[in-house]
């Protein structure tokens, strides 16, 4: 082993142990006492399948109240992949990472704890600053554990009283984890522990991995309509079609439109539309190909309140940096 590459592995040595305990000198002392579990009644999620073939999650308090109903769509099923694709190499590219085991374990000191939120204490709890170190130490990624056995959530469910929010810091600490790797150029992960031993157990995990999913804003749809390039939508790996759809509050006329690409030298927009909503029907507008980097668009005038983006026909999942709308122009 030469001289460069020890140094490295020591310095990725200190610093993770530095890391370790910047991050452990955040916590509150824990009371090794044993602590009774409180009874809990927690919201019960059922599944069922809709005329449209997607499954819908409902969620209802325990005393039967609508709380939230989630649709997935479960018709497609996805497979190992069996060469190296764009994410494989991606992920390849990170190298050298960290695993953050931090939730209600962190206060006890026992893999399997079983107990009330009232044992999550954090005291001085700074999620940049984990960010900070990774950077530091030169790490690719990072995986935050964001449920494990205890099945205590570090985010603020709508299936769970077992969550942040049910504690003295609130903080969610998913959408802080996502947003602080991501600010210090650090590519976030999340590990969510499926061992459940519920009633519901199938629909409480795709109900919680829904949250998961949508808890990152940055690549919501809210990002194309941001007028920053630098953010983008983003789908799920293997989606080959899918619509961005825009209310404009208000009945407005249209007449040009602009798509930014994101990754535009993958080519995977192969077929598109822009289209309009008229009473109950999607109308076309605009119908394209290859949109490139940027394409800009204009079209005979419409008058519409929702319009939406429809990538009909993808190679993989879709992402637009921004998808903008413009009245026709008044004159050259």
């Amino acid at each position: 082993m030469n001289t460069k590459t020890t140094r490295e592995i020591v310095g990725a040595l200190v610093a993770m142990s530095l890391m370790a305990g910047a991050v452990m000198a955040q916590q509150a002392v824990a009371d090794k006492s044993p602590e009774k579990l409180s009874e809990t009644r927690d919201p019960v999620v059922t599944e069922s399948v809709s005329a449209n073939g997607l499954t819908s999650l409902h969620i209802a308090s325990a005393d039967g109240k609508d709380i939230a109903t989630y649709e997935v769509d479960l018709r497609t099923h996805h497979k190992p992949a069996t060469k190296a694709s764009e994410n494989i190499r991606r992920w390849e590219s990170y190298k050298f990472g960290a695993f953050v085991h931090f939730n209600l374990n962190t206060f006890v000191g026992d893999e399997f704890t079983q107990g009330p939120a009232s044992l999550y204490r954090p005291s001085k709890l700074n999620v940049p600053s984990w960010a900070r170190l990774f950077r530091q130490a030169r790490m690719g990624y990072a995986v935050l554990t964001t449920r494990h056995t205890s099945e205590f959530l570090l985010w603020p469910s709508k299936t769970s009283t077992q969550t942040v929010a049910a504690t003295d810091e609130p903080t969610d600490v998913v959408k802080a984890f996502a947003e602080s790797c991501r600010k210090e150029g650090v590519a976030p992960g999340i590990y969510y522990c499926m061992w459940n031993k519920g009633a519901h157990a199938r629909a409480t995990i795709m109900a919680q991995l829904y949250e998961l999913a949508h808890n990152d804003p940055t690549f919501g749809p809210a990002t194309a309509v941001d007028d920053n390039s630098a953010t983008r939508w983003a789908t799920d790996d293997g989606t080959t079609s899918a619509w961005l759809e825009v209310d404009l509050g208000k009945p407005a006329t249209l007449g040009r439109a602009v798509i930014e690409q994101a990754y535009p030298e993958l080519k995977r927009i192969r077929k598109f539309a822009i289209e309009y909503q008229h009473i109950d029907e999607w109308k076309a507008c605009y119908q394209g190909e290859n949109p490139g980097a940027r394409l800009d668009v204009t079209f005979g005038p419409v008058s519409a309140r929702p319009v939406r983006l429809n990538v009909i026909e993808s190679t993989d999942g879709p992402t637009i940096s921004e998808f903008q709308l413009y009245p026709p122009a008044t004159g050259k």
